[in-house]
């Protein structure tokens, strides 16, 4: 059975197809400065992508923990925490991996919140919506900074469009957004219930 979801090389493939390099086989070993950047490129944009937060790697509720000085520190692949339920006493910060306090200028914690983890995924954990998205913004990016063509771009540009409208609608589909299920409004109808 053929695999069905984009791997890396492909998508590193497709990226040196924008410039009109040949395609490599392996990702591994020393590499040519052209697929070393593409590589680094691919990761930089999928940082970005995934630091917005979609469907597949957010987490809510989770409950924090606070070490032994009443630090919250986080897992190095955690781009986002923000407090799962709004409290007066914490102006959550993220300072590298650990959380910080803006309310009381400071690290420590009284209590362990609940979060909401936003994650950095690997390549091979991207739904196919993700990894398409990804590697188009990649192409266009990796086009810009190595050959600078306008009319490349302008194609790279359309599928990188298309690649976005395909991952909103997934994520759209399986985030099952609706008026009711965010802050805002949750804390809006508890307030008039009053």
């Amino acid at each position: 059975m053929a695999d069905t979801l984009t791997t890396e090389l492909e998508a590193v493939n497709v990226m040196l197809g924008t410039i009109g390099e040949a395609p490599v086989n392996s990702l591994s070993g020393t590499l040519p400065v052209d697929v070393s950047t593409a590589v680094s490129v691919l990761k930089e944009v999928r940082r970005k992508v995934l630091g917005l937060g979609w469907w597949f790697n957010i987490d809510y509720e989770v409950q924090s923990t606070l070490d032994g000085s009443n630090n919250i520190v986080l897992a190095t692949n955690v781009l986002r925490a923000d407090l799962t339920y709004p409290d007066p006493n914490i102006i959550l910060q993220q300072r590298g991996v650990k959380l910080y306090n803006g309310k009381t200028q400071t690290y420590v914690f009284t209590q362990a919140p609940k979060l909401t983890l936003t994650y950095l995924l690997d390549w091979v954990e991207l739904p196919e919506q993700a990894r398409q998205y990804v590697m188009h913004r990649a192409a266009r990016i990796f086009q810009a900074r190595t050959v600078g063509a306008p009319e490349l771009d302008t194609a790279a540009g359309r599928d990188e469009l298309l690649a976005l409208a395909d991952l909103k609608h997934a994520d759209s589909d399986a985030a099952n957004h609706n008026i009711f299920n965010n802050y805002g409004m949750a804390r809006l109808y508890n307030y008039r219930r009053r």
